[in-house]
Order: structure tokens, then sequence, then C-alpha cells
């Protein structure tokens, strides 16, 4: 007896099944699918963006904060050791926007311990991580804020799509981002509830 074929049947039946419980999930709940919580509450929020040799990133990702429309009260860049202008780029950036703060690690961390390090001078109520390449909407923060009015949340986390799809591996990836925020949104059991 063949063994492929059973492992073929078996792959397809599979992923069949989670094509259509997915399908099922979004038209069930299409409508309420981005809804996002009222913002009741005013947290004080502080925004951690760890960076490592991200000189031609960390401009434009601080400015999209600052620009964001929820009110932020400090941004704390976390140079990680770079090798290139990172540090000057966040020193310029923090003499540019009184509420831009920046550390500078001694030892190279990564990620984790960067933020591990910041997050322990803050005295915020919220704390959110951004990448130091990422960029973000204006109503980001915003559509975040208003899950952290029910008791048990204690993270949430945004969309993330790719800016730039030049190149076919890059618009791959902008399909792949964006396929993973619909299943996570289909999954979200504020809206799963079936």
């Amino acid at each position: 007896m063949k063994v492929l074929p059973w492992v073929y049947l078996g792959y397809m039946f599979v992923s069949l099944y989670f094509f259509f419980f997915y399908v099922i999930l979004y038209h069930r709940n299409k409508n309420k699918l981005y809804e996002t919580p009222k913002v009741t509450n005013n947290y004080s929020l502080s925004v951690l963006i760890p960076a490592w040799n991200e000189e031609d990133t960390l401009k434009g990702t601080v400015e999209s904060v600052v620009k964001s429309d929820y009110p932020i009260k400090e941004i704390i860049i976390i140079n990680d050791c770079s090798t290139d202008g990172t540090l000057r780029v966040a020193q310029e950036l923090a003499s540019r926007y009184s509420m831009v703060r920046v550390i500078s690690n001694s030892k190279n961390l990564g990620k984790a311990g960067s933020l591990n390090r910041a997050i322990t001078t803050t005295t915020t109520e919220l704390v959110a991580v951004v990448d130091s390449q990422s960029y973000l909407e204006t109503n980001s923060i915003r559509n975040l804020i208003g899950y952290f009015d029910e008791p048990r949340v204690g993270v949430a986390t945004a969309k993330i799509l790719v800016k730039y799809k030049r190149n076919f591996l890059e618009k791959l990836q902008a399909l792949e981002y964006s396929v993973i925020a619909l299943q996570e949104k289909c999954l979200d059991s504020s809206t799963a509830s079936m």
C-alpha cells in the first residue's frame, strides 16, 4: 500500500477544513470585524522604541509616533550599542521633541534586554512597544487603548502591514501579513463568538 497518496489526501482534508473554517468565521463576523472599542479612560502612555543600527528608519518611526492622535507622555528610544549613526539621530530627536528620551546601553542587550531595562524607567499606566522600522497610522494607538478597559486584557496588538511592496518578495510578505491580520481578527474572542 502506498503511503504518499494518503498523506496528500490528509493534507488536503486539513487544508480544506481550515479554509472553510475561516470563510465561515469571516462571513459571520464581517460587519464587526474591524470595530474598535471606544476610548473611555485617558491612560498615561509611554512608547518604547528599541533600536540597533536603525539610522535610516528611526526618524520616520519617532515622527509617526509623535503624530499619534492619542496623548503620549514619553517616547523612550533605547540605543542598543549601534555601530552606525542611530545614537546621533536619537539625540537629535530628543532635542527636537521634549517627550523623547534616549537610553544608551553600554553593552548589547538585544531587543528583550533593552525593553526590560527601559520599562523599569517608565511611570505610566500603559507601555507600547514600536519597532524602529515601523510607521504608525495616526489612530493606531487610539484604536488599541479601548481594549484595556476590560479587566482581563493585559496585551493588545495592532495589525501590521508592509509599507513597501517594490519586488516579488515584498509583495509576498505583504500578502502574508494581510492574511495573518485577517486570521487574527477572525479568531478574536470578541468577534468570533459562534
